[in-house]
């Protein structure tokens, strides 16, 4: 009996391995259009500037493709790894078990959305505004001109984005930490100084050095804790 649960688990790792080759191979094909989705949120800072990345090695773009591929291959087999290990589960799982997971799951994937969404809206295009603004005006002395490296910008988007997912998925576990409390108000009120703080300090991690910046992102963190806070009372009320 215990060998079909291994067979099974065999089975689903297979096709999380075949859907990540699926990804990989279809991602690499598209590379060009894949590139340029990532690149796109900075055209409009140029204006009428020439916008472009400089290579400096001979397997630069080779490398870029290739680490974008595999960064694309990774979401998608990351994604239908989590799909395969719901199925897997589901079977065992009671209805008010099932709701919860699904709602876990649904949440989830509107924080990785919102998540998107401000990185390319909002955190990309500030962190480019505050590096540019180093380049050579007409008042420096000293001309300062940014050429950079397309493997460089990769890394850059890269790391913002697991970053700003890392923070996306922490809201989610908040969530849930919460809901499932039973003294939710009194776990509020003695953590909610705490939670301001971690997350002045991931505003900070993930913006560049501008105040304006750092006190929107952290405004805006508050604002969806508040949200997911008021959200569980008033569920919780509703089911008393």
């Amino acid at each position: 009996m215990l060998s079909k649960y291994f067979i099974e688990i065999r089975n689903r790792l297979i096709l999380v391995i075949l859907s990540w080759v699926i990804a990989l191979t279809i991602s690499y094909l598209n590379k060009e259009t894949l590139l340029f989705l990532l690149i796109k949120p900075n055209i409009a800072l140029f204006e009428n500037k020439f916008f472009y990345f400089i290579a400096t090695n001979l397997t630069d773009m080779f490398s870029a493709y290739l680490h974008l591929s595999y960064f694309v291959a990774f979401q998608a087999a990351v994604s239908f790894g989590a799909f395969q290990f719901k199925a897997f589960i589901t079977p065992a799982l009671y209805k008010k078990e099932l709701k919860h997971l699904q709602s876990f799951y649904l949440l989830s994937i509107c924080f990785l959305l919102i998540g998107v969404f401000f990185l390319n809206n909002i955190i990309l295009p500030c962190c480019w505004k505050f590096f540019l603004s180093f380049q050579s005006s007409p008042a420096c002395s000293i001309n300062i001109f940014l050429e950079m490296r397309v493997t460089e910008y990769l890394s850059l988007y890269i790391l913002i984005y697991y970053v700003v997912i890392f923070v996306g998925q922490t809201f989610v576990f908040t969530f849930l930490i919460i809901h499932t409390l039973e003294k939710k108000l009194s776990f509020v009120r003695k953590t909610r100084k705490l939670f301001y703080l971690v997350f002045f300090a991931f505003a900070t991690l993930i913006t560049p050095p501008d105040i304006i910046s750092q006190v929107f992102l952290g405004i805006s963190f508050i604002a969806f804790y508040e949200l997911i806070v008021v959200t569980i009372i008033l569920k919780s009320f509703k089911i008393s």
